[in-house]
């Protein structure tokens, strides 16, 4: 399952292969759900069952790589708006943060005009 390998992934975090591995199936989820996919876009956006307390993914910190997380955010055309929340005020609130409030923005207003 996905939560198996976020598992994974964190326990290994100091592995520059699982973390590359991660980053590549990123961008291959990426690819399924930028037309509209709504299938994946719970799992892009690491949606799962965090302590209420992480707020720092080792994975997130890469400023290079979160930062083309968030513009692969923006680009989306549908997007969980609770998966997005969970992910900017838990596991990514550290390394998205302030940046993540403009996907959020983004979003919500793409969901209000599809309204």
């Amino acid at each position: 399952t996905v939560e198996w390998f976020y598992y994974k992934v964190d326990s290994n975090s100091e592995s520059e292969t699982m973390l590359n591995n991660l980053w590549e199936y990123w961008d291959i989820l990426y690819l399924k759900i930028k037309d509209e996919t709504k299938l994946f876009d719970q799992e892009f956006l690491f949606f799962g069952k965090w302590k209420a307390e992480a707020d720092n993914w080792s994975v997130l910190k890469d400023k290079t790589k979160s930062n083309v997380y968030l513009k692969k955010i923006n680009k989306l055309s549908f997007i969980n708006i609770e998966a997005l929340m969970q992910l900017l005020s838990g596991i990514g609130f550290q390394s998205l943060m302030p940046l993540g409030i403009k996907a959020l923005t983004n979003q919500l207003k793409s969901a209000l005009n599809s309204l």
